[in-house]
């Protein structure tokens, strides 16, 4: 009983995490209106894994200097966020965009068999199936054509996968704190070259309500989101915690409809509920394998 309100704990990170990232895409919009992309990206994480840093006590000698793995995480962020920003800042429907970033969530697994070969049961199989299929319905209307933001949020969707398979396979072994004050200021550092290289700096200061959705952006999307996000992943399998993280767009389109006045189309409802049948399907199996276990272990 302890293991398994120990793993609906975690779950439970994953799901505020999902939350909190949701709104990040508002409070970026917002801040994109002053700000260059990556470089809103660059102060964001930077400032965000500062914050992590002092505020949990993080001790860089636990890290040490023949660790490079601990870093790739960090790349992988940036290099994610370098695409998602851009193709924010060029969305025309930040729902379908969500969306297409999701597939990160369902390539993890994927991804962990490929790099660690972890293996994938017959069960994630069939709930990765099911939400490819609600992906797919997100595109089956009239109006639906690819847009050059949508192949942005794809490549932001392979980066947002490395990251989450590399954070599961290193969680067991260093302090989540550090991971994530490590990670945030290597994405941060990482979208400020790039800024520096591509982009033009504004000469002004931005203005108090930029500054405040910048804030919320750091603190509330960033620091709190990411360790609730490494912290939750600890503590469950990365297919699991992959499949949980699909909530992430279904949040962010609910919110786009409440505060844009976005509407979802038949299709778009369909895909969502896909999503959530997989989630379902997915936490179920957990659920009677996890009984199983306890059942053989008791039994023998």
């Amino acid at each position: 009983m302890r293991g398994v309100l120990v793993s609906f704990r975690h779950e439970l990170m994953i799901v505020s995490a999902t939350l909190l990232a949701a709104f990040g895409w508002f409070f970026s919009l917002n801040s994109l209106s002053e700000m260059p992309p990556m470089l809103f990206v660059g102060v964001r994480f930077l400032t965000a894994g500062i914050i992590v840093g002092v505020v949990g006590r993080v001790n860089l000698r636990e890290l040490g200097i023949r660790q490079p793995w601990t870093l790739v995480p960090g790349l992988c962020i940036g290099l994610g966020m370098a695409f998602w920003v851009l193709a924010l800042a060029r969305a025309t429907n930040l729902g379908v965009g969500s969306f297409i970033g999701g597939l990160g969530n369902l390539l993890a697994p994927i991804v962990g068999l490929i790099l660690f070969r972890w293996p994938v049961n017959r069960a994630t199989w069939m709930a990765l199936a099911v939400a490819a299929v609600g992906m797919g319905f997100l595109f089956l209307h009239q109006d639906a054509k690819p847009q050059p933001a949508d192949w942005l949020f794809l490549a932001s969707a392979v980066g947002f996968s490395l990251n989450f398979v590399i954070n599961t396979h290193l969680t067991s072994a260093r302090s989540p704190v550090l991971l994530t004050s490590v990670q945030l200021v290597t994405a941060g550092v990482c979208n400020l070259v790039f800024s520096a290289l591509l982009e033009t700096w504004p000469t002004h200061i931005p203005s108090w309500p930029v500054i405040s959705w910048m804030t919320a952006s750091i603190v509330l999307a960033t620091s709190m989101r990411f360790f609730i996000q490494i912290k939750g992943q600890s503590g469950i399998p990365v297919s699991r915690s992959a499949l949980i993280m699909c909530l992430e767009p279904v949040w962010t389109t609910a919110i786009a409809a409440l505060w844009l006045g976005t509407r979802m189309n038949p299709s778009q409802m369909i895909g969502c509920g896909l999503i959530f049948c997989a989630l379902v399907l997915r936490s179920l199996s957990a659920d009677r394998r996890q009984a199983a276990s306890q059942s053989s272990l008791q039994n023998g």
